[in-house]
């Protein structure tokens, strides 16, 4: 039984195995605490990792059920070398899928047995070393992104050398581990392993010199690290792949112990001396070096070998040739034309027919047994003898000659016999055709059959061109025979009448090989008839449409409330176009069409710019005839075999199949865009719609349907946050987004159970007085570790996922409970961020806000509400509703960030607000006879002219603080007068505030 890596891949763990696994994995933890301490660079980046050599090498030896030894072992170094245990066992896990990617690889090349025996093996080890460790290293490379250990400047050159690390133990180290693992053979040569010793010891002290700088004072080796390869030629030609690896081994110890404690060929920072050459390339063209000597070395001794067993393969030929005639699966017998007796058949003709040998002792006793009919057997007769005399006398080929033959049992087989001459005897063959008349006998009937139906059917060839119609189809259609010839099924269809474009029905045979419908059909005579059409497809082994066949019947009742329940289920009724589960379905046909024919598809996610505006605005009805107007365009962009589907709302979705190569959907893309930007007339208005667009291919992008309409579907949200009216491409660093928003919600929803958002509050100084009048309530999310975040990190993600409102209520409940605590008195005020998400939910009440109020008995007069000016502009009814409800029942508000946005005077006048917050960037540069003092007088000026009192972000000097007294600001927030505090050390602070 043949012991490679792939027979004992299956095979179950053995004592001497896991012993070996185990000190193994011992060898691996060592030796890898020992690199990251000594020669790693960033995030553990070292340029020789011998251990990525000893996981794959213990894996493909013992087999890949092993990689938990591995594992372990790596967790256990990484740990060493000063990684914690979550980043050690994410890296661990990182190198193992290096290790299995490259055992995987190993055992789909049937070639390949991981011997190691031939130039073919190591090479191929080079390439898949190559792959698997680009694997290792981008698995790392990323948790160690994760793990903040890379900064983002140096990405690069950590991947380099971390890749450079791993693929040199797997192309280098893990050589020594499979070759030192097979039995060896030098053992059984007393006089050849004395030498190897004795050069190894010569090499020893050789290594010692170069790597250590023994032996400096009298013979200075210490720059002729090059001499060890002539040390590595000569053992590798003479003792062969052990030999050599043996030796490599021991330089590959010495070169890395040298660089630590030595002073010799390599430097502590992992170059050789003089000329800078990394260590990992001097010990690379070691090993190949070795490897390469001692395996072209065997090659010849194997060819020798192989030239010996020449003549004993000449002996056995004979045999063989026998052997293979014993076995063909062709009948076969000789008849010895002297004695007229029949006096050998081969297996074949003995398991066919059930005669045997002895079965034919009497002269020409063959004819009797296999024809006992007499009337067909002297027919037979006389044909074979006619037709061998006129092949023996004319010297041609034996005409072949069928025979309905009896076999032993009384069954009966359809044989094609046919003979040659040698010397005085007929070799005679047949060939069973037995099965293949039962095939065309039972075409022939089937033929028959719909030649003979009352309906009309039509087979075509996979392009739609007809093949053969059967008597009905040209009653039906007036076409003949010879006309009907060469015309496409699609040239006979008719679209009119109302019917939809009857591309889906070539979109549904490409993808799932069927389709059945009502179409109209146009007839010789220039006429049309409406007919329930069924088609059905026939593959060949590949899975490639080789015909279709097309039933044509009449449109009955039955078939007409069929395609009825097919519209409602598959189509959207509005537009007419497939929906989302027709639209799925076709998406993962066409993956299975594209991964035969190893083309590309790409998937367009489109969603209309500001629809729902339209929508409010003009009705729903006006709504409606504008997507409909937007189908019909979308529908007119694209191919006929492109499907265009509805998927919900104002969202479409193009599926764009049979691309060559996906940059060709581009230009589609970009003329979908196009038109859609194109004016619409509605009702005799024109109306011009934009869209996003978003876009993912296959299979760069994915191999599954789900997967890539959610990459289309990122790509289009990322195509509105970059301005809408454009279209993007998916990438991974999309999917990097989405991930990390996903990771982010999924934390908030845990932070919400754990109650970890904490409020802090930063006072506001009335600048008259210098007292502490009101103070901003701040979020904090406070995690269990103790990190705290601020509120840019995840508002905008909390407001899009909704989870702002739930969020909101924990604020206003906190906020009120701690004002109520306060008792500071009827004229201090805490300033609460509102943000616009909450206020235009149907999830917020503004009722029951209040009612809270009333609940704590606190007064609304000692809040104040601060929205944003991008909340002003939204003019959202149900927004103006609730803050008129807040502003009747006594809350107040402030625009917060004044400046920033586009607010007007007309906004800030309809709202009715109390104060407004000069945004802290205006405050920061503040300085006397400067554009930015000018600017901040402006907006106090308008603030008194408005009847509103003004209020300074992010006041840090005396300075900023005395020019804005002087303008006439009425309050102050900044460093200044305080940082964000506690619920605790605020009270503290406002106490002392109102004792002073």
């Amino acid at each position: 039984m043949n012991q490679s890596i792939f027979s004992r891949l299956s095979e179950s763990y053995t004592k001497k195995s896991v012993i070996a696994a185990t000190l193994w994995s011992i060898a691996y933890a060592v030796i890898c605490a020992f690199l990251l301490k000594y020669f790693s660079g960033e995030a553990g980046a070292s340029p020789v990792w011998i251990p990525a050599g000893i996981g794959l090498g213990v894996l493909l030896v013992y087999g890949f059920q092993y990689w938990p030894f591995i594992f372990i072992g790596a967790i256990f170094g990484e740990m060493g070398g000063g990684h914690h245990f979550g980043m050690a066992s994410l890296i661990a896990a990182g190198s193992v899928s290096g290790f299995l990617a490259a055992v995987f690889l190993f055992k789909k090349l049937p070639r390949l047995k991981g011997e190691l025996d031939s130039l073919i093996e190591f090479i191929s080890l080079l390439f898949i070393g190559a792959i698997a460790a680009l694997i290792s290293t981008s698995i790392n490379i990323q948790f160690l992104i994760w793990g903040n250990l890379i900064q983002a400047n140096n990405f690069r050159p950590v991947f380099q050398e971390w890749f450079t690390g791993d693929y040199f133990g797997m192309a280098f180290v893990a050589p020594i581990i499979i070759i030192l693992s097979k039995p060896w053979t030098i053992f059984s040569n007393k006089t050849r392993l004395l030498k190897l010793v004795v050069l190894l010891i010569f090499a020893f002290f050789l290594g010692q010199a170069i790597f250590f700088g023994w032996f400096k004072d009298s013979l200075d080796l210490t720059g002729k690290g090059n001499v060890y390869l002539f040390m590595l030629l000569l053992v590798g030609f003479y003792f062969g792949r052990q030999g050599a690896m043996l030796l490599f081994a021991l330089v590959l110890l010495q070169a890395i112990l040298g660089a630590r404690f030595g002073a010799g060929f390599i430097g502590p920072d992992l170059f050789t001396r003089p000329d800078q050459n990394p260590v990992w390339v001097y010990l690379g063209v070691a090993c190949i070096l070795g490897l390469v000597i001692s395996l072209a070395e065997e090659g010849m001794r194997k060819k020798n070998e192989a030239l010996l067993l020449v003549d004993k393969n000449e002996k056995r030929s004979e045999e063989r040739f026998k052997e293979i005639v014993s076995n063909t699966p062709v009948l076969m017998a000789t008849y010895d034309l002297k004695t007229e007796v029949t006096d050998y058949l081969n297996p074949y003709f003995t398991k066919l027919l059930g005669y045997v040998a002895e079965d034919f002792l009497d002269p020409n006793a063959w004819w009797a047994l296999a024809y006992p009919d007499p009337i067909y057997r002297s027919e037979v007769e006389a044909e074979w003898h006619r037709r061998a005399s006129a092949s023996q006398s004319s010297n041609t080929p034996f005409e072949p000659l069928e025979t309905l033959t009896t076999c032993k049992d009384g069954s009966q087989r359809s044989i094609v016999w046919g003979c040659f001459f040698v010397d005085e005897r007929m070799v005679i063959h047949g060939i069973d055709v037995t099965e293949e008349r039962r095939v065309a006998d039972t075409l022939s009937i089937s033929s028959a059959v719909y030649r003979a139906m009352g309906e009309s059917v039509v087979i075509s060839d996979a392009k739609g061109s007809i093949l053969l119609a059967n008597h009905p189809f040209e009653v039906l259609t007036g076409f003949d025979a010879e006309q009907i010839k060469g015309i496409t099924f699609s040239d006979l269809l008719v679209k009119k009448h109302g019917a939809r474009s009857y591309s889906d029905i070539y979109t549904s045979l490409e993808a799932i090989g069927r389709w059945e419908g009502q179409a109209w059909l146009r007839t010789k005579s220039g006429n049309e008839v409406l007919r329930f059409i069924s088609i059905y497809s026939n593959f060949d082994n590949d899975g490639m449409p080789l015909q279709r066949v097309a039933l044509i019947s009449e449109v009955t009742d039955q078939r007409k409330a069929r395609e009825l329940i097919n519209q409602q289920a598959n189509f959207d009724p509005l537009t007419g176009l497939p929906n989302r589960r027709l639209m799925i379905d076709r998406l993962e046909q066409l993956i299975k069409q594209s991964t035969r024919n190893k083309k590309s598809i790409a998937i367009a996610y489109i969603d209309l710019d500001n629809f729902k505006d339209i929508n409010d605005s003009r009705g729903h009805d006006f709504g409606d005839q504008l997507l409909k107007g937007v189908a019909a365009r979308l529908r007119s962009v694209v191919r006929e075999t492109d499907t265009v589907a509805r998927i919900g709302g104002d969202e479409f979705v193009i599926l764009l199949g049979d691309l060559e190569r996906p940059e060709i959907a581009d230009p589609i893309i970009r003329e979908v865009s196009k038109k859609l930007a194109d004016s619409i007339s509605i009702e005799g208005q024109l109306i011009f719609v934009t869209a996003s667009i978003g876009v993912s291919l296959f299979p760069n992008d994915g191999s599954e349907a789900k997967a890539l309409l959610l990459g289309a579907d990122q790509a289009m949200y990322a195509a509105k946050a970059s301005g809408r009216n454009t279209h993007q491409y998916f990438t991974t660093s999309l999917q990097a987004t989405a991930s990390y928003r996903s990771s982010v919600i999924a934390e908030l929803r845990v932070a919400l159970e754990k109650n970890e958002f904490e409020l802090h509050y930063q006072p506001i100084i009335d600048l008259k007085t210098g007292k502490v009048a009101q103070a901003e309530a701040l979020l904090r999310w406070c995690k269990e570790n103790g990190e705290i975040i601020m509120p840019p990190a995840f508002i905008e993600i909390a407001e899009d996922s909704g989870l702002i409102i739930e969020i909101g209520e924990r604020i206003w409940h906190d906020a009120i409970t701690f004002i109520q605590s306060l008792n500071a008195g009827p004229n201090f005020k805490l300033a609460i961020n509102v943000a616009a998400s909450q206020f235009n939910s149907n999830q917020h009440s503004a009722m029951a806000w209040i009612k809270m109020l009333e609940d704590k008995k606190t007064s609304p007069s000692s809040i104040v509400l601060e929205i944003t000016e991008r909340m002003m502009l939204h003019k959202s009814q149900r927004v103006m509703r609730k803050i008129a409800v807040m502003q009747e029942a006594g809350c107040q508000f402030s625009v917060d960030d004044f400046g920033t946005g586009y607010s007007s005077l007309a906004s800030l006048k309809s709202f009715n607000f109390n104060y407004i917050k000069i945004d802290a960037d205006f405050i920061k540069l503040l300085a006397p006879n400067t554009q930015d003092s000018a600017l901040v007088l402006a907006m106090i000026s308008m603030a008194k002219g408005l009847g509103l009192e003004s209020i300074a972000e992010g006041v840090e000097t005396e300075e900023q603080a005395s020019i804005l007294r002087s303008m006439g600001c009425n309050f102050a927030q900044g460093y200044l007068f305080g940082r964000p505090m506690s619920a605790d050390d605020f009270k503290t602070l406002l106490k002392s505030n109102l004792e002073s």
